[in-house]
């Protein structure tokens, strides 16, 4: 009875077809983000690529009257080969470090753990010599182990990246390929979609590409201000570190830090764990304060750019990127709280019409004061409390 009676309200229904309608985009997004995007990922790239670059093709075509099949190639090619170099310097210095790592462990690292047993094993001698032996033992076992695991690490990642590199390869040839077709062949493909849709349908895809463009471009601004920061605090965690070129190195740990998941921490934990082991107790305990003082205020800054850039409360950036993480990894940390902003930026614009807004009532203007003083509103005197 009370089943028919609350179907029979009119508010009722809308109630019922907003929460089916809500579950149902929660259901999309998740579908997208769990096997959509990361089997287009490579085409996501691609056409993201070519509108990046697709507004210094117009101006140089439009300026200089340059051919456009030959201005997108060009700026493709140019692209791909700063992207090939940047990639390539960053594994030789990746190389470089792994191989430090390794002759610090022989010649740094074991020295010291021998300094640190030997002054134990001296002090407890004294006092019971039964257990020297026992710590010679696990001295010599921690070694080893040390040794082991390094060893086993780097074997692990190589074999991991070998398996991978096949498949990774194969994906960066398609979206290499894809990147020249959409930069050559955009207008055409735009045409092709046109005479196959509805004139109204066509529209609402162009007013979507547009707001998404605007959100890219802002969540591009934000991350830039991320970086510029996370560069800063490393320029000058490091220099009062006392490690030599710290301006280079802030600069390779602000761009690891940028990507999903990975964070400055990777970097800067093992280094300064290092330190300690080698006795720059300094240096060690310097590097692992920046990286706590680093990853606090990338968690306070992180939620309040990015949302303020794109117009989403910063609590509900952070909610976007905590449940996006959790659910879908790196893609999700940054893609839900892209989709959430696009959505809010369709809706305040009226491109789609899911939630209904009403005015609210106003509210009376609060009192100011100054110190004893109650201001009250414009046109009323003052009067002391």
């Amino acid at each position: 009875m009370w089943y028919t009676t609350l179907m029979s309200t009119e508010t009722s229904k809308n109630i019922i077809l907003k929460v089916t309608a809500a579950l149902l985009i929660a259901f999309l997004l998740y579908a997208a983000f769990r096997w959509v995007i990361p089997l287009l990922l490579p085409f996501i790239i691609a056409f993201a690529l070519a509108m990046l670059l697709r507004p210094l093709a117009r101006l140089l075509c439009n300026k200089l009257h340059f051919n456009k099949r030959v201005t997108g190639v060009l700026l493709v090619a140019l692209l791909y080969a700063l992207v090939i170099g940047m990639l390539i310097l960053v594994g030789v210095l990746g190389y470089n470090a792994v191989q430090s790592l390794a002759s610090r462990f022989k010649d740094d690292i074991v020295p010291a753990i021998s300094n640190v047993f030997n002054d134990v094993i001296v002090r407890l001698g004294e006092w019971s010599p039964q257990a020297v032996p026992f710590l010679n033992q696990f001295q010599d076992s921690l070694i080893t182990l040390l040794g082991d695991k390094i060893s086993s690490f780097s074997f692990t990642s190589l074999g991991s990246i070998v398996s991978s590199l096949p498949s990774l390869l194969l994906s960066v040839l398609f979206m290499i390929i894809a990147t020249f077709f959409f930069a050559v062949d955009s207008e055409r493909l735009a045409r092709m979609l046109e005479c196959r849709v509805s004139a109204e349908r066509y529209e609402k895809l162009v007013q979507y590409k547009r707001h998404l463009g605007k959100t890219v471009g802002k969540f591009i601004k934000s991350y830039t201000i991320i970086f510029a920061v996370t560069f800063t605090e490393l320029c000058i965690g490091l220099f009062i570190c006392g490690v030599s070129r710290f301006w280079l190195v802030a600069a390779l740990i602000a761009l690891f830090d940028i990507l999903p998941v990975v964070g400055s921490g990777t970097i800067l934990v093992p280094w300064g764990v290092i330190e300690l082991l080698r006795g720059d107790i300094g240096q060690g305990v310097g590097l692992l304060v920046l990286w706590l003082i680093m990853s606090v205020i990338r968690q306070i800054i992180e939620p309040h750019v990015v949302g303020r850039q794109v117009g989403l409360h910063p609590l509900l950036t952070l909610l976007a990127m905590y449940v996006g993480l959790r659910l879908f990894g790196g893609i999700g940390l940054i893609g839900l709280p892209l989709m959430l902003a696009l959505f809010v930026s369709l809706e305040e614009t009226g491109v789609i019409t899911i939630f209904k807004k009403r005015d609210l009532p106003l509210k009376e203007q609060p009192k100011r004061r100054i110190l004893f003083f109650t201001l009250k509103s414009k046109g009323t005197k003052n009067k002391q409390t």
